[in-house]
C-alpha cells in the first residue's frame, strides 16, 4: 500500500512539474511571437515582430513622442553582431510603406504596413534565388 502511494505521489509530482513548464514556454514564446516595441540607444521606441535575446536597435532618424517617425535606418544587433539593417519609412514605431531590409540571407524591398510585409515585394537571396509578389 505505501508503494501504491508513493507511487501516486511521484506521478502527480511529474505531472504538475510538465503543466508548469508547459506554462512557462507557452507564455514566454507567445510574448515573443507577438513582438514587442524596442528602444533604440536613444530611446526611440521601435516595433520588432520578431524579438531575439541580446537584441539591441540602433536607430538613425526622427523620433516623435518617443516613437521613430518618418524616413530612418534601424540597425538591429545580437550582442556586438550587427543582423539586419531596415531603411524605410517609420510611422509611430511601425516599419509602414516602402522599406528595404538587409542581412547575410539577403535582401527584401517591398511594402510594409503596421510593422509586417504586405503589398508588393521583392526578395534577393544570397544565394542568388529571387521572388517577386504580392506578400501579406
Amino acid at each position: 500500500m505505501m508503494l501504491r502511494n508513493l507511487s501516486s505521489s511521484i506521478k502527480l509530482h511529474l505531472a504538475c512539474q510538465r503543466l508548469l513548464l508547459f506554462i512557462v514556454y507557452f507564455f514566454s514564446s507567445s510574448v515573443l511571437a507577438g513582438g514587442a516595441f524596442q528602444s533604440s540607444k536613444n530611446g526611440c521606441r521601435i516595433w520588432n515582430p520578431d524579438v531575439q535575446p541580446n537584441e539591441s536597435v540602433d536607430f538613425e532618424g526622427n523620433c516623435e513622442k518617443g516613437y521613430a517617425q518618418g524616413v530612418g535606418i534601424a540597425k538591429w544587433f545580437i550582442g556586438d553582431r550587427l543582423t539586419e539593417v531596415w531603411e524605410g519609412n517609420f510611422s509611430e514605431g511601425w516599419l509602414s510603406g516602402v522599406a528595404v531590409i538587409s542581412s547575410k540571407e539577403g535582401q527584401y524591398v517591398g511594402q510594409y504596413s503596421q510593422g509586417e510585409k504586405n503589398g508588393q515585394g521583392r526578395w534577393f537571396g544570397a544565394d542568388g534565388n529571387q521572388y517577386e509578389g504580392l506578400i501579406s
